[in-house]
């Protein structure tokens, strides 16, 4: 019943949110493999970069449209 952001949206501003945050890092792909060239991206000792940042994002898009008055 709740809205959800279309994921194409979510992944735009989580990229966004990633830059803004990390100028110096191009992408956090890359930046996962430089840092763990021998591991998988999503470890066990921490989640995913890019999950957190559409997790982030996906809750800031929600947040905007309920503050819009445009809510579910």
């Amino acid at each position: 019943m709740s809205w959800e952001p279309k994921p194409e949206v979510v992944e735009v501003m989580a990229r966004w949110l990633f830059r803004k945050e990390h100028p110096d890092v191009l992408d956090w792909e890359a930046d996962e493999r430089a840092a763990e060239p021998t591991k998988p991206p999503a470890t066990a000792r921490e989640p995913d970069v890019k999950s957190e940042y559409e997790e982030r994002a996906r809750q800031m898009l929600i947040v905007a449209r309920m503050n819009s008055g445009s809510g579910g």
